[in-house]
């Protein structure tokens, strides 16, 4: 697995004197659109010239996709360990972005892109990244706003990859709710985690990941009994009346185990009440004998 570098660590090589060497990773969050006429399929901005947050810009026009379209695959996390999760198509410049299609690879193929491919649909992900190999480029100068940034001239484009970062923290709770199963997302992060293979995900993020996705989705049956709709969203006024009935069968639960415990036998009565107990049987006693 080749690991790729982040521009921020491009930089800090630059800095340090050394020539950045192997390829750069750069993720973009342009709005994701839907392809027409074709099933399980997106368009994505993969890369455009605008300043990143690092001060860098890619020229759109030193782009070469010669290799990429020899085998223009798509992956998760730039995880090329693992299967693709589905092939790109139509990549080229458009305007003053490089734009492209992913049709991702359907459950019956590949369980885990079909779930991602879900997550695309449901906008709880949208993040996509370019791999590449720097092969001319310039520090900025004369530019306070952009520190020490870097302005890729030419580059050859390796890797096309959904990303899970950055993400809404609680974008996989809204899937789950709207019956998208996220447990491949979670077993994912765990071969990740387990292999400790590099990954432009930090082992922390992983381990959110794997445990904020390993719950079952969320749905309810349809009366036909085919159907899965999803269920509705939580409130608080659900939390606050199934933590009532919670508590309203814990207090059952204490009168019953207080029924079957043992009680203690009841106090002797007093002489006094015990006289005129015997009393009241024996004047009864002589009337049933003076009738008899």
């Amino acid at each position: 697995m080749t690991k790729l570098i982040s521009t921020a660590e491009f930089h800090r090589n630059a800095q340090a004197g050394q020539r950045p060497r192997g390829p750069v990773f750069r993720i973009g969050l342009e709005p994701v659109e839907d392809v027409d006429g074709k099933p399980h399929t997106k368009r994505f901005c993969f890369s455009d010239e605008s300043v990143d947050r690092m001060g860098d810009t890619i020229s759109v026009n030193g782009w070469d996709l010669s290799d990429f379209t020899k085998n223009p695959v798509a992956l998760w996390a730039h995880d090329s360990s693992a299967p693709p999760i589905g092939r790109a198509s139509n990549v080229g410049v458009v305007g003053r972005r490089l734009m492209g299609d992913i049709e991702f690879a359907d459950a019956a193929t590949y369980e885990f892109a079909d779930t991602v491919y879900r997550l695309v649909d449901g906008r709880f992900i949208r993040a996509v990244s370019v791999g590449f190999l720097p092969v001319r480029y310039k520090f900025v100068e004369n530019d306070p706003t952009r520190g020490f940034g870097v302005d890729f001239l030419e580059q050859i484009l390796l890797e096309i990859s959904v990303c899970p970062v950055p993400a809404n923290p609680n974008a996989l709770g809204e899937a789950r709710a709207k019956g998208i199963d996220t447990r491949p997302v979670s077993r994912w992060a765990g071969r990740a985690l387990d292999s400790g293979r590099g990954s432009i995900v930090s082992r922390d993020y992983l381990s959110r990941l794997r445990a904020d996705a390993q719950e079952p989705p969320r749905v309810r049956a349809h009366t036909s009994g085919h159907t899965a709709l999803p269920a509705r969203a939580e409130t608080t006024a659900d939390r606050l009346a199934r933590a009532e009935a919670r508590a309203a069968r814990l207090e059952g639960d204490e009168g019953a185990v207080r029924a079957h415990q043992w009680q203690p036998p009841p106090s002797p009565p007093p002489a006094e009440q015990l006289a005129a107990d015997h009393y009241r049987r024996h004047a009864a006693a002589t009337a049933w004998l003076a009738w008899w």
